[in-house]
């Protein structure tokens, strides 16, 4: 099963000794069911002296992962659209809205650009529906489509090919300018790095801010990679983010001293999907 939060670009898997029951697949990606929520209530705090039908609520939804291949990271999803589900007795589950469109009152409250910033390999995310009949007992067909915003391409920009002299350093790659604040070595062998970065039209966009951990990378002279283990981040709100980075070598790899600080540039685009399930188990 792959494992997701390393941060990098590789991708990490665990032993099962399971099985995935109810997986969708088209071209790079994987849909695979994971599970509904059957919620059942009935208020009867305060009732009316006049005679009235009790007051119940019913909420059932379904979750699933979407996963993707490693050349093509997932960046976020969108608002999923139901386009056709119904259950073993025929009957539609479709939720509807007064004016007959599909009721998305939960779903997609939110639109993420960048997802919550960080590339990936699988996201997930749920969808409403509505139980209309005690007998059913499976979703005989669900079909739909998701919206993802999809990693294209992630281009290297050098900002800095001699990192430990490059403090005042200040470079503008397209709609981003990057500053090189401070540059700082420890006789451990450790390097904190100080960054402005100021992205044209992202005042307040908290997932562009979070994408930079994984953006700018810290090299010697080879391309062998540092690592970060302590990061801190402060922004003024307004498209301008104060990055702090702490560097050193990873585990036991032999690299030399810092000296290029790169940055990737991204380049995105969005992709509807559709996927279908078949004899999903109702709770």
């Amino acid at each position: 099963m792959i494992q997701q939060g390393y941060g990098d670009d590789q991708m990490h898997f665990q032993f099962q000794d399971s099985y995935v029951p109810y997986v969708f697949r088209d071209g790079p990606f994987r849909f695979q069911a994971t599970g509904f929520n059957y919620q059942r209530n009935i208020d009867f705090a305060t009732l009316p002296k006049t005679p009235a039908p009790a007051r119940r609520t019913e909420f059932l939804s379904f979750s699933f992962s979407v996963y993707t291949e490693p050349k093509l990271p997932l960046l976020g999803a969108g608002q999923v659209k139901l386009t056709e589900v119904y259950d073993d007795q025929k009957n539609s589950m479709m939720p509807v809205a007064n004016n007959g469109e599909q009721f998305n009152q939960w779903q997609g409250r939110q639109y993420y650009r960048y997802g919550n910033g960080y590339r990936s390999y699988f996201t997930q995310t749920q969808v409403n529906l509505v139980k209309t009949s005690d007998r059913a007992k499976v979703v005989k067909l669900l079909r739909g489509t998701i919206p993802l915003t999809l990693l294209a391409e992630q281009k290297p920009e050098i900002v800095s090919d001699n990192i430990l002299k490059g403090k005042g350093t200040k470079v503008k790659l397209g709609g981003t300018s990057i500053s090189i604040d401070e540059v700082t070595a420890t006789p451990a062998k450790q390097y904190d790095i100080k960054l402005t970065i100021t992205e044209e039209g992202k005042e307040n966009d908290y997932t562009w801010q979070n994408s930079l951990y994984q953006r700018v990378e810290l090299q010697d002279a080879k391309g062998e990679k540092y690592q970060f283990n302590g990061t801190s981040m402060g922004s003024n709100g307004a498209g301008t983010v104060q990055l702090g980075l702490t560097c050193n070598a990873a585990g036991n790899v032999k690299i030399g001293p810092p000296a290029k600080l790169v940055y990737y540039t991204w380049n995105t685009i969005q992709h509807q999907v559709a996927f279908e399930f078949k004899d999903l188990p109702l709770p």
